[in-house]
């Protein structure tokens, strides 16, 4: 089975995700994000 999509997805992950920037990259902009969020969300509850 894993012969029928084994190149369908080393295709997907060089066309899709190497592309891109590294994991690290964008974890840390999913944390800051998260934390201008926290601070909006903060600001109209308080």
């Amino acid at each position: 089975m894993l012969s029928l999509v084994q190149d369908h997805c080393e295709g997907y992950l060089k066309a899709e995700v190497l592309p891109y920037r590294p994991l690290e990259e964008i974890e840390e902009d999913i944390n800051g994000l998260e934390k201008e969020i926290l601070a909006m969300l903060k600001e109209v509850t308080t």
